[in-house]
């Protein structure tokens, strides 16, 4: 909780700054908040023969930044929430299907017209207990904490446009955390970290590439890539994540939705996680 705590001191205070000054007349932050209700359904009736079952699926997404620019020094604040479920009658009722916990602040200083120099730092976890429902004993394999990874980055970032930025982090701490017990024992790998522990440290480089931008008229794509590699306390193969978030907006409270998560991680396991939704949104911003 401790590293929550952190965290959320390091981010929040933009979010509650920026509210502050925002009657400054030069006005260095720009917020913006962004609440949306996911909705998927299907339905089938008792008399259908042409299979399938009733179902629906409900996500909640929360994503807000704080943006300070003033001078050479620009300091961003981001923080995107989700948690979703699906209710599937005759198959365990409800089952989460989404969840996330992404928190980020980061410092640049402008070096020349594309460059920058920054420092930055990292949260990624979830709010919930995830479930193994391909094992008959439905296993938990991840819980709030477990995993957690937090990241501490400096190095130098290629910024042409407001849109598209490619991070180098030539010295990269990332640390994942498995504080839960449950999920040591029942999750082999426990993530990478050591029996009995709860804690790993890797001393690395770090990749990372954003690109958000309306691709076509009332289209927003929100690409995010992360590489890791770890030097310490071994060479490891690298780690790759990859988040996509395709909206259409059909008016303005009215959007649809398609998401993409790609994990490689010889850590949690040996082949490429994919999660992919598709989803009608309603979404207010302000």
């Amino acid at each position: 909780m401790r590293i929550i705590f952190f965290i959320v001191c390091l981010c929040l205070p933009g979010l509650l700054q920026a509210q502050d000054d925002v009657s400054r007349a030069d006005k260095p932050w720009k917020t913006d908040v962004h609440l949306g209700l996911n909705i998927a359904q299907a339905a089938v009736s008792k008399a259908w023969k042409g299979g399938g079952s009733s179902s629906l699926t409900l996500r909640l997404v929360s994503n807000a930044s704080a943006i300070y620019s003033r001078s050479r020094h620009r300091w961003t604040n981001t923080a995107q929430l989700q948690y979703g479920f699906l209710n599937a009658p005759g198959q365990g009722g409800l089952r989460k299907n989404s969840d996330r916990i992404f928190l980020d602040s980061k410092y640049a200083r402008t070096l020349t017209t594309a460059w920058n120099a920054f420092g930055n730092v990292t949260f990624l976890s979830q709010f919930g207990q995830g479930v193994n429902y391909n094992n008959p004993n439905n296993p938990v394999s991840s819980t709030f904490m477990a995993p957690g990874y937090l990241f501490e980055s400096v190095g130098v970032e290629y910024a042409p446009v407001s849109y598209f930025a490619v991070q180098l982090g030539l010295a990269t701490l990332r640390q994942t955390f498995v504080t839960n017990s449950v999920v040591q024992q029942d999750v082999p790998t426990n993530y990478g970290v050591d029996p009995g522990k709860t804690l790993l440290n890797q001393f690395g480089s770090q990749l990372v590439v954003t690109y958000r931008h309306d691709v076509v008229q009332n289209v927003n794509l929100n690409v995010r890539y992360g590489l890791f590699v770890a030097y310490m306390p071994q060479l490891k193969t690298p780690t790759h994540r990859l988040d996509l978030t395709a909206t259409g907006r059909v008016n303005n409270f009215m959007n649809v939705n398609l998401t993409l998560i790609g994990i490689y991680d010889t850590d949690v396991a040996d082949g490429l996680q994919l999660s992919e939704g598709l989803a009608l949104g309603f979404a207010v911003s302000f």
